[in-house]
This record gives C-alpha cells, structure tokens and sequence, in this order.
C-alpha cells in the first residue's frame, strides 16, 4: 500500500500483509459489506502509516485529538502502552451517545475487545490540550479538524480546504498527468450554460432569503400536535 493515494474500490484486496492484518483486527466483517468503506479505508491507512513509520509500538504512548470514538482508538490500545483521546465528549459539540469518560460506557462502545487499562478518555479542547510538552510519542486525528471552531470555524476550514486542494495542484487538474490548460473543454454554448446556472442560483438565492425573511416576522403557528383538542 501507498502511504498517500485517493481511496480506489480494490485497497480493500491489496496483498500488503501488514494492510489485511489490519483491516483484519479492525473491521473483520467488512468483507461481508461488500466493498472496503471509505471510513475503514480511512482508518486503515493511518494506522498502517503509523506502522510504517515505526510509532505504534509496545512502548508508546499516542494522542488522540477530537478522537470520538472511533475504532482506531479500540486497536491503539491493544498495541501501544497507552491512548489518551480527548474531545469534548457533550450534547452541546453534537456528540451523541453514551460517555466513554465514564469507564463502564467505554467499553460498552468498543466494537471489539481491547485492554481498557490502555486507554483513556478525556474531556477537552482540541485547542487547549492540557498536556506537557514531550509526553507523546504521536498525536492523531481522524475525520475531525473541520470541526474545530463551531460551525463558523467548519465552513472556514473547509472552504480554505478546498482552496488549497484547488490551487495548490496547479497547473494540473490530475497533478503530474493531466494539465489545466489541456482540460478545458473546446465544447461550444459554454458560456450559455454557465450564464443559465449563475442566474438560476441567483434566483434561488433571492426566493430563499425572501422566504425566510417572511418566516422571520411572523408569528409563531402551532405544529397540529401542539393544538388544543377540541371537546
């Protein structure tokens, strides 16, 4: 397996001993969903660097930052020395479900057995890790940077995301094969459709404001299930 490459339908049959171990001890029923999921994919890839880099290791002691809880933490600490992973675990960051801060939650999240001595949760913020400097010998995250910030702190992240995505490959659109200025297509009545869309949004966006604007000054109506019955 490659350390860096888009997710392709046949990772999931990669030979890569070190990969199907895994997949194996992670998600053993993935084979029985038909193909690899991405969020699997995403997981594996990770740990499989990790490995490749040498960090996972009986010694170690690893950081999860906004880690939920997710599986990799489960497979961590079954072979690391021990997994610190914190978020901030509240109904008010949209967590859902059980607390794993308090240990009989944990392991009643775990999607497999795991040493619980191994790991720990804790409650904090990804931007005020309250740790010394030197304590881990990794940190990881998966699937949560985007998050950090509240939900205006999302949209920046992820529109400065695809910015960089975008303009950084530049001057391809498939770097090293594909060049922008040999993409463009010399189709004619492009610039019809692209006028049609933009207006057509435009629209949409006016009709939108419009309509929540009117929602906003009136008054409250009641849902059918808050009216009073009539005797």
């Amino acid at each position: 397996m490659r350390l860096c490459k888009v997710y392709g339908l046949a990772d999931g049959h990669d030979p890569d001993p070190l990969w199907q171990d895994l997949l194996a001890a992670m998600t053993p029923d993935w084979k029985s969903e038909g193909a690899l999921h991405r969020k699997y994919w995403e997981w594996g890839l990770g740990l499989y660097g990790l490995h490749k880099l040498g960090f996972i290791r009986p010694d170690a002691v690893a950081l999860g930052v906004g880690a939920g809880v997710e599986w990799p933490l489960f497979y961590l600490a079954n072979q690391v020395q021990c997994v610190h992973a914190t978020d901030l675990y509240s109904p008010e960051s949209y967590f859902q479900g059980l607390d794993p801060t308090v240990p009989e939650h944990a392991a009643q999240i775990a999607p497999f057995p795991y040493r619980q001595e191994s790991l720990l949760f804790r409650k904090m913020n990804a931007l005020d890790l309250q740790y010394d400097d030197a304590t881990f010998d990794f940190v990881f995250t998966f699937s949560s940077i985007e998050h950090f910030g509240g939900h205006a702190g999302a949209v920046l992240a992820m529109e400065t995301g695809w910015i960089t995505t975008e303009v950084g490959r530049q001057p391809f659109i498939v770097y090293g094969i594909l060049r922008t200025a040999d993409a463009v297509s010399p189709a004619p009545g492009l610039a019809f459709g692209f006028v049609a869309v933009a207006a057509i949004y435009a629209l949409l966006t006016v009709l939108t404001v419009f309509v929540l604007r009117r929602l906003a000054r009136s008054h409250d109506v009641a849902a059918p299930q808050e009216l009073e019955p009539v005797p």
